[in-house]
């Protein structure tokens, strides 16, 4: 009667953990999908201070079909990375990074930058500093 009940248990408890590892492998598969798409920014950082007047915007953007940079579609690699060149406006820029992943579920990411230009001292300049 004892073995009976053990053997009863046991195979409860197999079942039970069969049931967890189809569930847990369920969701490592489906966990990329349930999250949407993710934008990563490698090549500026938010708040950066820019002295060149061309920025190259790089990263990636993890399950994304559509990608657009300030309202304009750029091209995604199939490993998820991007690169796009920008020309800033002297002051204050903001760069707006929108994705959409295969369901219709949408993320954005902005990134503020200041670009000063370079100065460069004229001739003129230079005489009456010299």
């Amino acid at each position: 009667m004892q073995s009976t009940r053990v053997k009863k248990y046991a195979g409860i408890g197999a079942i039970a953990v069969l049931f967890l590892i189809i569930g847990l492998y369920a969701y490592h598969t489906t966990r990329a999908l349930v999250n949407g798409a993710i934008i990563t920014v490698s090549s500026v950082s938010d708040g950066a201070t820019i002295t060149e007047k061309t920025l190259e915007v790089a990263g990636t953007a993890k399950n994304a079909v559509l990608l657009a940079l300030d309202d304009r579609a750029i091209p995604v690699s199939q490993n998820g990375g991007f690169s796009e060149k920008l020309v800033l406006s002297p002051g204050y820029n903001i760069i707006s990074l929108k994705a959409e992943d295969r369901f219709g579920k949408k993320v954005s990411k902005e990134i503020r930058l200041v670009y000063t230009p370079k100065i460069e001292p004229t001739d003129a300049q230079n005489i009456i500093i010299n």
